[in-house]
């Protein structure tokens, strides 16, 4: 019996070295979806195509595989496309050029090919809409957003928030908004704020931490310092400095 059984194990596969491989090929994948997301974000075209390419090579290379491995870049991709075109509203602007039930489900009728194909010219179609976007239309994005950052100054204003006010993505918008502004949106906020604390410290009664909260600082403490920063005098200072 000792001797069946030693030859019936040995004819077993042995999947665990296999199983770790696949799990291991998943976690990979999904880094690199990720990194891809980071990419298409920040507008960085030829890093994302090499990496879209080397997905949609893994994609390819395991789609006969029972691991499913194909299928999970499938969706890990559909899913980053969906959330990006979503995100910065550019549904209307792709429809002529993709077919949506591409990116919903995979199915028999779909080969891999196609689905490649398609991931591919949707990728182009995104990066044409983002470089299609006009001076003008920029400029009028930031004149909205400091119109906005001057009605909300004393509210938490992430950037995320404002980016998505205005459909463009948070780094490409810090640099645009430098670039036709002058100077950042954090630094940008904070001016508008401490001009708003000196008339209230010229015209107003209400103490220093009334003035912080007023203006958008929970910490009087911080607001003490970064007004001192700017205007090299303490709040209390610069109240008292015609008097």
């Amino acid at each position: 019996m000792a001797i069946i059984s030693n030859e019936l194990n040995k004819k077993q596969p042995d999947t665990t070295w296999s199983n770790n491989a696949q799990i291991k090929e998943v976690r990979i994948a999904l880094k690199q979806v990720k990194s891809l997301e980071e990419f298409l974000d920040r507008g960085q075209e030829e890093k994302f195509f090499s990496l879209l390419s080397e997905l949609i090579g893994s994609m390819k290379r395991y789609q006969n595989d029972d691991s499913g491995l194909s299928l999970q870049i499938y969706y890990s991709l559909s899913s980053m496309f969906l959330s990006f075109i979503e995100r910065w509203g550019m549904n209307s602007k792709l429809t002529p050029q993709i077919d949506p039930s591409t990116l919903i489900g995979k199915n028999d009728t779909i080969s891999w090919e196609t689905v490649a194909a398609d991931f591919d010219c949707l990728a182009h179609a995104i990066f044409q809409v983002m470089k299609n976007d006009s001076k003008e239309t920029k400029y009028d994005a930031i004149q909205f957003l400091l119109q906005y950052i001057d009605d909300h100054y004393t509210e938490d204003i992430p950037l995320e928030n404002l980016s998505q006010l205005v459909h463009l993505n948070p780094a490409y918008l810090s640099g645009l908004f430098k670039k036709v502004v002058g100077t950042t949106i954090s630094a940008y906020i904070h001016r508008l704020r401490l001009e708003r604390s000196k008339i209230l410290l010229d015209h107003s009664n209400f103490k220093i931490y009334e003035i912080a909260a007023a203006v958008g600082y929970e910490s009087p403490q911080y607001f003490s310092k970064i007004f001192k920063e700017s205007a090299h005098m303490a709040p209390q200072k610069y109240r008292e400095r015609n008097k």
